[in-house]
């Protein structure tokens, strides 16, 4: 951007100095404008490419995010696969329960009726041994 200096400046300067003078110091003054814009917009990209170069180093980048990504797709897959793996083991579990529940299930049966059969012959035990019915069985069978 080029910088026009001031036409009343100028005049005040050229009534002061001389022509010459005035039109040497206000191209040097020019010519300052100029390098000190152009240094000023080198600096201005330089901070730029300084704070891109700090936000890279602190921020994450689509990189970053893809491959951060691909880790928590990795680590899901992992996971679901080893809780298909513990659903497996309830399964085998459950069965094992089913068929404990059975196997015991069958043997209180079987125990019931054997029970069943002992009060039975104790019942009849107990009533043969009994003196009155030990009567009335000789009196029948006639011993």
């Amino acid at each position: 951007m080029a910088y026009s200096f001031p036409i009343e400046l100028y005049q005040q300067i050229e009534e002061k100095l001389g022509k010459e003078l005035a039109t040497a110091t206000v191209k040097s003054v020019e010519a300052a404008v100029v390098v000190i814009e152009q240094r000023s917009d080198e600096l201005a990209v330089q901070k730029k490419l300084e704070l891109k170069d700090e936000l890279t180093k602190e921020l994450a980048t689509k990189a970053d995010i893809l491959v951060l990504r691909s880790e928590m797709l990795a680590i899901q897959g992992k996971i679901e696969g080893e809780i298909k793996v513990v659903r497996e083991e309830i399964k085998v579990v459950r069965e094992e329960i089913k068929s404990s529940e059975a196997r015991v299930t069958g043997e209180l049966k079987t125990l019931n009726t054997k029970f069943n059969f002992v009060v039975i012959l104790v019942m009849i035990a107990l009533t043969i041994m009994n003196p009155t019915v030990a009567e009335l069985l000789k009196k029948w069978l006639k011993f």
